[in-house]
């Protein structure tokens, strides 16, 4: 996963992206395992936790 997604991540700055967002970071007391495995890869490649206010929806 990481080769494609890092891809993923310099194809959406090229075309001048402003967030990149893979979703699926599990509320406190989620034991979905996709969600888990989700942020977990997240981690991997930011030891910096970011704190969310609420459950959030973007639409496009």
């Amino acid at each position: 996963m990481v080769v494609p997604v890092a891809q993923a991540v310099l194809w959406a700055k090229k075309i001048g992206a402003h967030s990149f967002d893979l979703g699926g970071i599990p509320l406190e007391g989620d034991t979905d395992p996709k969600r888990g495995s989700i942020a977990k890869f997240k981690y991997g490649s930011s030891h910096t936790e970011v704190s969310l206010v609420h459950e959030h929806v973007r639409w496009f």
